[in-house]
């Protein structure tokens, strides 16, 4: 979810077993009460309550038609899906490539292959990977996006290397690159990002940068080139999460703790479902990739987005 600068509330994705699916409930909906009161920055984790099953909240939502949505659903268990759209446009002489990814989790691979195997099978020539959602997730996930965009002209090549301190430099390894039964042959590729964009995100487009021609449209990623391993105890029901190494890519690049910059700064259109050629990013994209101008200049400072803090199992899934 996200607040547009009139203060407004969006559904920005939705997973396909969320329990609103069945409402009709999807990106460019908006909420306009939850539990009768109206959403803000500083009330909205309260209004949704504690993540335990069973608590239902009542919904008040706008849907594209300008319609009022009144509803109550009750929180369950979901099951995640990564990729929230991979589709084809034809653009051109070319076939473009598109494909909305949440995160980087064990079954993101199995839901990869699906989608880069539909694209093989069009002959797609450009690609389109929308990371704007993406906080991160397992490095083997990311790792395999790369596979699959890079592993036809860059196989073995170095994706990152991980680096540790000198106490632990034993640690230091390599990540290559490997090509695979879906792997694309381009040589470009477009990256759609926003200051949701981390970690595993980032690091799959800094292994890139010296395989692939990117470019970056939306606006900077978030600025985590670091990661964490998990240690935990027999004697205490806790784990220890600290930042133990950084990945640099294969020119030595890596430290970008203030976001990887986009090449063409573009709001997002929340209000449009993804896929929608008119949504700004998807929009300025694909007229790049054609070489046209896009519908959208550049936005304006008071076009931007406010994302609500996400506490507790809210922040560790990205999601509510």
């Amino acid at each position: 979810m996200a607040f547009d600068q009139n203060g407004k509330l969006w559904i920005t994705f939705i997973f396909d077993d969320s329990p609103l699916r069945k409402h009709g409930v999807d990106r460019g909906w908006r909420i306009d009460a939850l539990n009768g009161v109206k959403p803000t920055p500083s009330n909205v984790n309260d209004l949704f309550g504690p993540s335990n099953v069973g608590v239902t909240v009542d919904f008040a939502m706008i849907n594209p038609d300008g319609e009022t949505v009144r509803f109550s659903a009750s929180k369950r268990a979901v099951t995640m899906n990564t990729v929230l759209l991979d589709t084809v446009y034809s653009a051109g002489q070319g076939k473009v490539a598109y494909i909305v990814l949440k995160g980087f989790i064990g079954k993101t691979n199995q839901e990869l292959d699906q989608a880069f195997g539909n694209f093989l099978s069009q002959g797609v020539s450009d690609l389109i990977v929308d990371l704007r959602y993406n906080t991160g997730g397992l490095v083997d996930a990311a790792s395999y996006l790369s596979d699959l965009m890079a592993g036809y002209t860059a196989n073995n090549q170095i994706l990152g290397t991980y680096v540790h301190n000198e106490k632990q430099s034993k640690l230091n390894k390599p990540i290559y690159i490997k090509k695979r039964a879906n792997s694309l042959n381009i040589s470009r590729a477009v990256f759609i990002t926003s200051g949701q964009s981390a970690s595993a995100s980032e690091l799959a487009i800094n292994g890139l940068f010296p395989y692939l021609d990117l470019t970056l449209v939306g606006s900077k990623t978030y600025g985590k080139p670091v990661g964490m391993y998990v240690f935990t105890s027999d004697n205490y029901d806790w784990a220890f999460i600290p930042i133990c190494f950084k990945i640099l890519n294969a020119n030595n690049e890596g430290d970008y703790y203030n976001g990887i910059p986009v090449d063409i700064n573009q709001i997002d259109g929340i209000n449009y479902p993804f896929g929608n050629l008119d949504e700004p990013c998807l929009n300025s994209a694909i007229a790049f990739i054609q070489g046209l101008a896009p519908k959208y200049g550049m936005p304006s400072a008071n076009e931007r987005l406010e994302y609500p803090i996400q506490k507790g199992l809210y922040g560790e899934i990205g999601a509510w």
